[in-house]
């Protein structure tokens, strides 16, 4: 762990922030994304079959949405309700 935390601190500004970031929305992540997976899934089946050459267009929409849909559902919350959002934090 040390060796890692090193070499998180000699990155420059920009990646330190938006890791800082992504940290901070860990626990909305864990929460949330098999959820945002799942619709974001269903609602692509509906469009074309996920197996084969498909699941090529899959993989990355599926990874953006496990990621973006919980941190965006995060901020929502603490915009809009902050004692709700104490739990997400």
């Amino acid at each position: 762990v040390l060796p890692l935390l090193g070499w998180m601190q000699g990155l420059p500004p920009a990646p330190q922030g938006w890791l800082a970031a992504l940290g901070l929305a860990s626990l909305a992540i864990y929460l949330m994304n098999t959820i945002a997976i799942g619709l974001t899934k269903g609602l692509m089946l509906k469009a074309f079959p996920w197996d084969g050459a498909n699941f090529l267009v899959y993989l990355p929409v599926l990874t953006l949405a496990g990621l973006a849909v919980p941190i965006l559902v995060r901020q929502l919350v603490l915009r809009y309700t902050p004692r709700l959002g104490r739990y997400l934090t």
